[in-house]
């Protein structure tokens, strides 16, 4: 897979792979704890699996939608950095086709 590629490395992935961990370490219940786009991940996470989860500590919540990820992609980020930011677009080509 190229650097930055994102095919397999969707929500569902990340998901998966948390309860593959979860299983392999033998722990039934945890306490998800997220920022920005942890926020996301962890609710997702506790959606889909209740009875996995024993609470959330969620912290500067990202909703992931296309008004979100456009002020954070290509709105903030951008402004402040904008030598980073391209030089990022450049280095991971697959994310920045992505963006709005």
């Amino acid at each position: 897979m190229p650097f930055g590629c994102i095919e397999e490395n969707t929500t569902q992935h990340l998901v998966n792979d948390i309860n593959k961990l979860l299983d392999y370490l033998l722990i039934e219940k945890v306490l998800i704890f997220g920022g920005s786009w942890g926020t996301t991940l962890g609710l997702v996470y506790a959606i889909q699996n209740p009875k996995r989860i024993k609470g959330l500590l969620l912290r500067g919540v990202y909703l992931a939608d296309k008004e979100s990820t456009n002020h954070y992609l290509n709105g903030w980020v951008g402004k402040q950095f904008p030598g980073i930011w391209e030089r990022f677009k450049k280095m991971c080509p697959m994310i920045a086709k992505f963006l709005l």
